[in-house]
């Protein structure tokens, strides 16, 4: 009897299995775009700077992005870690939305000569690369995503 429960639970879960494999298979991978990279503020303590994702879901359902994480880099140099402004992002179907991201910069982290560019940001614009990734539909999916640029004065 107990033999016959397992096989029962068993196949079960793999029909499941092909189930979800099938529907997963259906959905179109979002696409993640970095919009901008800028200079929120400086204090004493450092920098903050925001980088804002441009996320389309071109699927006709409804996907959640439940993790976004990155790594900026500033003049060659990995200077910080980007961490999201809220938990979860609803993409309703076919649409694009911007979501923020912080990354904090403490000066005391920073080599003298990458703490000097940062101070003279205010006068110009800083070269930066962002790398990293989205998790969407329940953690199926990962999307990477990079660019690099110039960071903008603050205006």
């Amino acid at each position: 009897m107990q033999k016959t429960s397992r096989l029962i639970h068993f196949i079960a879960a793999a029909v499941m299995a092909c189930v979800l494999a099938g529907c997963a298979s259906t959905i179109k991978s979002p696409q993640v775009e970095v919009a901008e990279v800028r200079l929120a503020s400086i204090d004493r303590e450092g920098v903050q700077f925001t980088v804002s994702l441009r996320v389309t879901n071109p699927n006709s359902i409804e996907i959640a992005v439940t993790d976004l994480k990155a790594d900026l880099s500033i003049a060659g140099q990995l200077i910080g870690k980007a961490e999201t402004l809220s938990a979860k992002t609803a993409l309703s179907a076919q649409t694009t939305v911007t979501v923020p991201m912080r990354v904090s910069v403490a000066f005391r982290a920073l080599p003298e000569t990458l703490r000097q560019s940062l101070i003279a940001a205010g006068a110009g614009s800083l070269p930066y690369k962002i790398a990293g990734s989205a998790t969407v539909a329940n953690g199926l999916i990962q999307i990477p995503f990079e660019k690099a640029g110039e960071i903008a004065r603050r205006r």
